[in-house]
């Protein structure tokens, strides 16, 4: 009854310059029930219950995904919904409440992480694994609070509808041709 649809592309590890930019933008398009894509897909559309944006940074490398599970009715709209998203995040900066909003709940969400010791531990294996400079979670929140609109904006290129891998897990025979106005189709058959 559902299509499951996965945009995903290769992004900066957590020691790039670009990570907090980037981390803001993922909190903006799609971490959390104000976020654009929650907004448009679910609340205004009606699409979906679920639609969200994930940044996963490893030490080598990254990926960024949008996520969202829609009725087989609207696979076609849906895509076209997630693509425009998407390419929101580098068509325009994003707005100051957007920017207000996002640095104090992820500033404030590490903050909130770190009261624990099992997150300041986690904190710490994370900055020593990733090789991260000492200092890094005394000035998590200082980088944070220094992002600007422009360089959101700039890692817009990283969401973009064009370079990403899409996935579409469903029923081949419902969605396909309403899949196949977006690019050539791969079908893959689950292993029995």
């Amino acid at each position: 009854m559902q299509a499951n649809i996965f945009s995903a592309h290769l992004a900066p590890n957590r020691s790039s310059p670009e990570y907090f930019p980037l981390a803001l933008g993922n909190a903006i398009l799609g971490a959390g029930l104000d976020s654009r894509l929650f907004n448009d897909i679910r609340e205004k559309r009606g699409y979906a219950y679920d639609a969200h944006s994930i940044y996963t940074p490893m030490q080598e490398t990254a990926y960024v995904s949008a996520v969202t599970q829609v009725r087989n009715e609207v696979v076609e709209p849906a895509m076209q919904a997630l693509n425009d998203d998407l390419a929101s995040m580098s068509a325009s900066d994003v707005t100051a409440r957007e920017m207000t909003q996002s640095k104090s709940a992820y500033a404030g969400g590490f903050i909130l992480r770190l009261e624990r010791q099992a997150g300041l531990a986690d904190q710490l294996v994370t900055v020593e694994t990733m090789g991260l400079p000492a200092n890094y979670l005394e000035m998590f929140t200082t980088h944070i609070r220094s992002v600007e609109p422009n360089q959101v904006r700039t890692t817009g290129k990283y969401w973009s509808p064009d370079n990403a891998t899409v996935v579409v897990v469903g029923d081949a025979e419902k969605i396909r041709k309403s899949l196949e106005k977006y690019g050539s189709v791969e079908l893959v058959k689950p292993p029995r």
